[in-house]
């Protein structure tokens, strides 16, 4: 059943047009892949992400919606059951909303953080955070420059080392 979009639904492609697609490198869906859940399960994501602000779904609140997304991770890396791969408009869609395609949520709080960090420097045109106006932020400073040195239980990795230097973070002393 491989659809294209259509103003009022979707169409069936003609065997014609499935051809010109696979001799063009497009693969084409399995017949039990359905894109109008997947696009329903999209806009549930959207809502969570403009909700919450990021996409941290608890499992006990929300159990389709987390499998639904450790499906779509699982596609993006190839090791999911069925060798279904996104399309590059399922890929498109999911990075313009800036989807984590990490699993580990201390990866996914850390680049959170991370991201508070760049709103600051950018809303305050500097990183000297202070400890009574934004404790949590401060404290992270505060642990990133341990973890630079060894002096945490974790080390940061070689990406989170370059985004912080990208934005021109400190790792002596305090800003």
């Amino acid at each position: 059943r491989n659809r294209m979009r259509s103003s009022c639904g979707y169409l069936a492609l003609s065997v014609d047009q499935e051809g010109l697609l696979r001799d063009m490198g497009i693969p084409m869906l399995p017949k039990t892949v359905d894109l109008r859940v997947w696009y329903e399960f999209y806009d549930e994501l959207v809502e969570f992400w403009k909700d919450h602000g990021n996409f941290l779904v608890d499992r006990s609140e929300n159990f389709v919606l987390c499998q639904w997304i450790v499906r779509q991770r699982m596609r993006y890396k190839g090791t999911f059951s069925e060798p279904v791969p996104l399309s590059i408009s399922q890929l498109y869609l999911l990075e313009r909303i800036g989807f984590p395609w990490v699993s580990d949520n201390r990866e996914i709080e850390w680049q959170m953080m991370y991201d508070k960090l760049v709103e600051f420097q950018k809303e305050h045109g500097h990183m000297q955070v202070k400890r009574l106006e934004n404790g949590s932020l401060y404290a992270w400073m505060q642990n990133q420059r341990k973890r630079y040195d060894n002096k945490a239980k974790t080390e940061l990795s070689t990406q989170q080392i370059q985004q912080l230097e990208k934005i021109g973070f400190r790792w002596s002393g305090q800003l």
